[in-house]
């Protein structure tokens, strides 16, 4: 990560829009009237650190676990978050809608119908190549969007002072998701781990955190503003403040967008991250 050069400057993100957010939303960048540095926040507002470098894995190979981050990871982070049928498996539906690819067998294909008509929710197929949907499923929604990787050293000019949330904030996390909608947020999504945000007066007015994770790669999602404190660069900070911590232990952040929102892989890349591949995003029911 190149840091966050002089040429984005203050509050020029006023949000972020991770994977699966409504198609007609993109991101926009706009001129704050209020600087970070003058919000009143119910923590301590900045920590600044000059030409402070984390430090960041540089050349690293790139994982074929990238090619597969859905299996990847199911055998790891999301291990224990798992609703199964046969051989057929997805995240439980308190926590997200990412159902695994099926295998190639007819009990593979018969699993993963029964899985997926048990739900009360559509299941959303995550694949480099485009997802093979089993007869008995409808397609409800299809896209194609862009993997992006950061593999360059993170340098911070300024950290912000956020606050860890968990299980204490849970309603408050989905209370700003349902508003926001930054993509697919359920009640327990906060223990998938990371999240990180901002209060003020006791509410919850920006948070940023992680959802795809495996060895060596950490996903950054969930990245959401309240609209009444959005242009103030909180979606940039928190983002940062979640790379950092990636980078700290060691792994590189990725993330993902839809391939058609020219604003926000602009955005990306000027934070450092470059498109690594394609892939293809179905909704399914």
């Amino acid at each position: 990560m190149n840091g966050f050069p002089d040429s984005i400057g203050p509050a020029t993100i006023s949000e972020i829009r991770l994977p699966f957010t409504d198609p007609q939303e993109i991101l926009k960048a706009r001129s704050s009237k209020q600087p970070i540095s003058s919000l009143s926040l119910d923590h301590p507002k900045t920590n600044t650190k000059e030409n402070t470098m984390f430090d960041h894995p540089q050349n690293v190979p790139l994982s074929d676990d990238l090619d597969t981050p859905i299996n990847a990871s199911f055998d790891g982070a999301w291990s224990e978050f798992t609703q199964t049928y046969g051989t057929a498996t997805a995240l439980r539906e308190d926590i997200g809608h990412f159902a695994r690819p099926f295998g190639r067998s007819q009990q593979d294909h018969d699993d993963f119908v029964t899985l997926i008509k048990s739900r009360t929710k559509p299941a959303i197929l995550f694949q480099i190549e485009k997802p093979v949907v089993p007869k008995g499923l409808e397609i409800l929604a299809a896209r194609r969007c862009v993997q992006m990787v950061s593999e360059v050293p993170i340098h911070a000019e300024t950290r912000i002072a956020c606050l860890d949330l968990d299980t204490k904030d849970r309603e408050d996390m989905f209370a700003l998701a349902d508003l926001t909608k930054p993509g697919p947020f359920e009640r327990n999504t906060h223990l998938l781990g990371g999240f990180i945000g901002l209060r003020k007066q006791g509410q919850l007015v920006a948070m940023a955190g992680r959802r795809m994770a495996f060895p060596g790669w950490i996903e950054i999602s969930g990245v959401c503003v309240h609209p009444d404190f959005r242009g103030r660069s909180l979606a940039r900070l928190l983002v940062a403040e979640v790379m950092q911590r990636i980078a700290q232990e060691g792994a590189t952040p990725f993330l993902h967008t839809y391939s058609d929102n020219e604003a926000a892989i602009t955005l990306y890349r000027r934070l450092g991250f470059e498109i690594r591949t394609e892939a293809h995003v179905m909704m399914v029911s």
